[in-house]
């Protein structure tokens, strides 16, 4: 945790890194600094530091000297992978901040189908520091297929942060495969964004956003949904052993 988490906001910020916990915890938080050439990035990352510190002792009891296992129920999942706020808009839950990975294991309705696991990356909008590196490590280690998934609203198309996590997975592949070979792009269609929708799409490939096929799908909607899985499977059912061949061989 001291080396994961804490250390990479010290350096960052340009502080001197505490040696262990008991450092971290017992001095004095740095004051955030001045004179910033990022002034608004470095505002974020001194947030985040400052949740890991005054929060300490909420989440602290999780941390041991080895790696802990906790199983928990249904119920309990969200405890533990996201902030949850009070009716002043006040933070009341830090168990997510002793989380390293979240596995949910359950039976999948479809029984032709075996051993599929969904793995949800983070998205790049508010990222805390080290998740950029850990999505590049799933993306190249444990993931046969990416789906982007996209929510058109609001005036403007694709902005700088879908450039960003594109170009995040394309770095995860190190050119050893086009990325454009094995992923989706999925549209969110609401019902009433529809014109959204097809302007993300045909601006997409003028933004450098290239994948096998763009959906426009309704996620709400369960057998849509189905669809999207059906195509996938597919994909993958008539290329996965060419693509795995030419991953292997780069």
């Amino acid at each position: 945790f001291l080396e994961e988490i804490i250390r990479p906001y010290y350096q960052e910020l340009g502080f001197n890194p505490p040696l262990s916990l008991k450092d971290f915890r017992g001095n004095p938080l740095p004051p955030k600094p001045t004179n910033h050439p990022e002034p608004a990035k470095t505002e974020s990352i001194y947030q985040h530091l400052q949740e890991y510190y005054y929060h300490f002792d909420q989440y602290a009891r999780f941390l041991k000297p080895t790696e802990q296992i906790l199983e928990i129920k249904r119920s309990e999942i969200k405890k533990y992978v996201s902030q949850e706020y009070d009716e002043q808009n006040r933070p009341i839950n830090f168990n997510h901040l002793a989380v390293r990975q979240v596995d949910i294991f359950c039976r999948f309705p479809h029984t032709d189908v075996a051993k599929i696991a969904l793995v949800d990356t983070i998205g790049l909008g508010d990222t805390r520091l080290g998740d950029t590196q850990r999505l590049i490590q799933a993306l190249a280690q444990d993931i046969d297929f990416i789906l982007f998934l996209r929510y058109p609203l609001g005036e403007r198309p694709w902005d700088q942060e879908d450039i960003r996590i594109y170009n995040t997975a394309f770095q995860a592949l190190e050119y050893k495969l086009p990325l454009e070979e094995w992923s989706f792009m999925l549209l969110n269609y609401n019902g009433t964004n529809a014109d959204k929708c097809k302007t993300f799409e045909n601006l997409r490939v003028r933004e450098g956003i290239k994948v096998k096929k763009c959906l426009t799908v309704n996620c709400n909607d369960k057998n849509e949904a189905k669809q999207v899985l059906t195509e996938v499977l597919s994909y993958l059912t008539n290329n996965i052993v060419g693509l795995d061949k030419q991953y292997m061989n780069a």
